[in-house]
């Protein structure tokens, strides 16, 4: 399916099911990066039920995941300052293991508090 129809296909989901949609699309080949920007049209609402996943996420490369889509929310100027999660994304990245994952984590968290101190 070409990439415009699946995210016009996205957003004929509830909001949960975007997000679930959108975390399982990173781990196809080639991720489905593109969608994390549709989500993004979802706004404020949507970093709670992410916050949430990153919280239950026990995997570091869906963490990573999970950070990536947050960052491109903030980017996208859909959301607002949003420090709690900004604060659980921190306490996510400093206790990872993997040094690729987490440096790479803290590139985009680091991405975030940028966007986030633009504002």
């Amino acid at each position: 399916m070409p990439i415009s129809q699946e995210e016009v296909a996205l957003h004929k989901y509830s909001i949960e099911e975007q997000v679930a949609i959108c975390i399982c699309g990173m781990y196809r080949e080639p991720p489905a990066m593109h969608l994390a920007y549709a989500l993004a049209d979802a706004g404020d609402k949507v970093v709670p039920l992410l916050i949430e996943r990153l919280k239950a996420q026990k995997e570091e490369a869906g963490q990573r995941n999970i950070i990536y889509i947050l960052k491109i929310l903030f980017q996208e100027g859909q959301i607002g300052s949003k420090e709690d999660g900004i604060k659980e994304i921190e306490r996510v990245v400093a206790v990872m293991k993997d040094e690729v994952i987490r440096n790479r984590s803290q590139a985009m968290l680091e991405e975030i508090e940028g966007t986030v101190n633009k504002k």
